[in-house]
């Protein structure tokens, strides 16, 4: 009885979670310069199409991403697109990503197709040449971060796995006589 509760509720959940359809899909990313003087992380969500409707992380030594607008753009120093190619060579494309941390605007950008990404962060004021930083080469990851419903399943399978075992150890042995 208490078995095909157990069973029950399990089943539900994992209906339950993979019932709703995910509109955008997570990924972890990940940007290291070649001299490396900028490491950034952290996760962004984007649709089918690639178009990055979140972005959130830490630029190492000027702190957590503090703004990022979804959509393309032009503020006369950067143009962006914010879109991600999650294919079997990720990267970002020449209009790149743009966020601000730690008081600069960043633009991770693809100037060379699918090799090497560029960054590039500027400064609040661009008259003051000293507040620019120039471009340099670096590598752009991206990985998945599996949903909700594939730990789901997982769990429920690792379960069944657990289960058979344990019911494969308490039959009792036959005696030979």
């Amino acid at each position: 009885m208490i078995r095909n509760k157990l069973l029950g509720t399990i089943t539900g959940l994992v209906v339950l979670i993979s019932a709703g359809a995910a509109s955008a899909s997570a990924y972890d990313w990940s940007f290291t310069s070649t001299d490396g003087t900028v490491l950034a992380d952290g996760t962004l969500q984007a649709d089918s199409l690639g178009d990055v409707s979140s972005l959130t992380g830490n630029v190492g030594g000027y702190g957590p991403i503090s703004s990022f607008t979804p959509g393309s753009g032009n503020d006369g120093t950067f143009q962006w697109d914010n879109i991600v190619y999650t294919s079997t060579t990720p990267h970002v494309d020449n209009g790149g990503l743009l966020f601000d941390a730690g008081g600069l605007e960043w633009n991770i950008y693809n100037g060379t197709g699918a090799g090497p990404t560029n960054y590039f962060p500027k400064g609040d004021t661009l008259a003051n040449s000293s507040d620019n930083y120039g471009g340099t080469l670096g590598t752009f990851n991206i990985s998945a971060v599996p949903e909700p419903s594939t730990w789901a399943m997982m769990i429920l399978g690792f379960t069944g796995v657990g289960f058979m075992a344990y019911r494969r150890q308490s039959k009792p042995a036959l005696l030979a006589a």
